[in-house]
């Protein structure tokens, strides 16, 4: 069985400690510091109760509860450990919640208590009480005064965040999941109107260490176009999934297929503890104070809901994902709570800073970038199959791997995946691949090239610092690629990066190109590019006032997604509100 913590980053043991000073920490990069220096001294007049004695489903809740706490105060928390048996001062929970947050009465009753929502991490669980469990600058040490009786995992092996990737090949998808059990599994699957009639078997493969993730590549032939697909993973012996289903895309090139849809959606976060949103019954719970629940996490559990009931083909996300930073439970945070939309379409996954950036890794930023806590990369890469992942994981610098690129074509589409993390000069593998790929596009055959990366490459932006900087990284990108997306007609340029919402008008070189002003090659089209980094990150605000007359709209405070349908003349985008449904913006290019 896969053993399940919270490890200390990846690359080199306490990261997250020699992270903390940077910005854009984690959560837990505070509670780190504590950890090697945390003592138990059990309270025995304290008392902490939970109302399972046993794991029986991926995504219960429990009721946490305690009281008799002597010298209560605003530092204390509430921690969940898994395995339950986890040594305090090298491990680090699971979740945390501060006990004051959710009680406001504590820091005067010694007592309170909350809800957590429970994964499946393949291990027991327990709940310890820690006093001084923040930073409390008279506090001589972290102290575990309480502890829960040991919750039992009774699932350890069952199969749990399954999500569809996209394959280079349009009549092939990519399954992957996660489970306690390196035995095989399988995939069953079939036309959603009747039984299953394919059955294919899993490899287990390496997610850093352990082998916990099953990968699957399904054949899609002899289905036609929007043909529903149903399918479960597992087995007898460790539990089925399910059952799940996706729709065949259109073909490439076929002009009678039905149009292509699909949706983009950048900077993700996800909830890690208190996913209260989907709380039977309410959106909040009665009786608790949640008015300390980071907006990013309440967004980032709206967002999957909308998500679950589009209807599309595929989906592209190019990167910023969990921002784990280092923390490996909340990579299977993020999957449990995108499971119900990521089952649904094949996502094309890229690499953001919160994913790929440290010191000396050969990334783009002169080792001044501390974002992805450690990870380099390797999480994302191991966990979520791209077409472009076995280049990047063979590519490595030392023990970060290469850049992350690809292309791949449905129905009229060509899309191109970048990474803006790593260098994309004239010269550079990325660079050459991208002139290579553009002047292979057969335009009669997919008439749109629609290109998705991290960073921005044009939008309204004020940060301004050496290497990492928005404006610095602007002009560096245009500089790479802006002359070859003008040469061979790319559409559209979608970004994140900035937590906010941008669309430009046919953009080059900071005018708006059109019949009556065309570029300086006579072209009367340009990329329309896009900033979609609104998808459930906490706002970043960093618009210029007023906006440059090159935007045609743009907003920093609504959260939301790109839903876009293709055929072989247009070109439709709608920007989605994950609040109301609503479309906030939208446009359509016309060949």
């Amino acid at each position: 069985m896969a053993s399940y913590f919270n490890t200390l980053p990846l690359i080199t043991a306490l990261i997250a400690v020699l992270a903390a000073s940077q910005p854009h920490e984690h959560p837990f990069t505070e509670f780190a510091k504590l950890a090697p220096t945390m003592v138990e001294r059990m309270n025995p007049s304290a008392i902490m109760s939970v109302n399972v004695s046993s794991f029986m489903n991926n995504g219960d809740y429990v009721n946490v509860s305690w009281s008799g706490i002597s010298n209560p105060s605003a530092y204390d928390v509430i921690a969940l450990y898994s395995p339950a048996k986890a040594d305090v001062t090298k491990k680090i929970p699971v979740q945390i919640m501060n006990a004051s947050s959710t009680t406001p009465s504590y820091g005067q009753s010694g007592a309170g208590w909350t809800i957590f929502k429970l994964i499946n991490t393949r291990q027991d669980y327990v709940f310890k009480l820690i006093q001084n469990g923040t930073f409390n600058p008279t506090a001589a040490s972290a102290m575990v005064v309480a502890q829960s009786p040991v919750i039992l995992n009774n699932i350890p092996s069952q199969p749990f965040g399954g999500h569809l990737t996209v394959h280079k090949n349009a009549k092939k998808i990519v399954l992957q999941w996660t489970s306690g059990s390196s035995a095989t599994q399988y995939v069953e699957y079939g036309a959603a109107s009747g039984p299953f009639t394919g059955l294919v078997s899993s490899t287990s493969e390496l997610t850093y260490t352990e082998k916990d993730m099953h990968t699957v590549t399904i054949p899609l032939t002899g289905l036609s176009p929007n043909t529903p697909v149903s399918y479960r993973f597992g087995s007898k012996t460790v539990g089925w999934s399910g059952p799940y289903s996706f729709l065949i895309p259109p073909r490439v090139g076929a002009q009678s297929d039905p149009s292509l849809k699909f949706l983009i959606f950048v900077d993700v976060g996800q909830s890690n503890a208190v996913a209260y949103y989907d709380y039977p019954g309410s959106g909040y719970t009665p009786g608790l104070d949640l008015s300390y629940m980071p907006p990013s996490e309440i967004n980032s559990v709206k967002l999957p809901s909308y998500l679950a009931k589009e209807t599309a083909h595929l989906a592209l996300l190019p990167g910023d994902l969990s921002y784990a930073m280092g923390y490996v439970s909340d990579w299977d945070y993020f999957t449990h709570q995108f499971e119900p939309a990521f089952t649904q379409f094949p996502t094309a996954f890229g690499l953001g800073n919160h994913e790929r950036d440290w010191p000396y890794t050969g990334d783009a930023f002169n080792n001044t970038s501390h974002d992805s806590g450690g990870e380099c990369g390797i999480a994302i890469l191991k966990r979520f199959y791209t077409p472009g992942s076995r280049r990047a994981l063979k590519n490595m610098n030392g023990k970060a791997p290469g850049a992350l690129y690809y292309s791949f074509e449905r129905g009229p589409v060509h899309f191109i995946m970048l990474d803006t993390e790593l260098p994309s000069s004239v010269g550079t593998d990325q660079n050459k691949f991208v002139q290579k790929d553009l002047a292979n596009v057969d335009r009669s055959l997919t008439p749109w090239i629609v290109v998705t990366l991290h960073r921005m490459m044009v939008a309204p932006a004020t940060y301004s610092k050496p290497f990492v900087g928005d404006l610095q990284v602007e002009a560096r990108l245009q500089e790479d690629y802006q002359e070859l997306f003008m040469k061979y007609k790319v559409n559209m340029v979608i970004a994140g990066h900035e937590h906010a919402y941008a669309r430009t008008c046919m953009f080059y070189n900071y005018t708006c190109v059109n019949a009556t002003n065309p570029a300086p090659n006579g072209s009367t089209t340009a990329p329309v590019y896009m900033l979609a980094g609104n998808a459930g990150a906490s706002f970043t605000h960093g618009f210029p006032v007023p906006l440059p007359n090159w935007v045609e709209n743009g907003f920093q405070f609504k959260n939301g997604y790109l839903r876009f349908e293709a055929n072989y003349t247009h070109l439709v985008m709608q920007s989605v509100s994950d609040d109301t449904g609503l479309v906030n913006d939208n446009v359509i290019l016309q060949q």
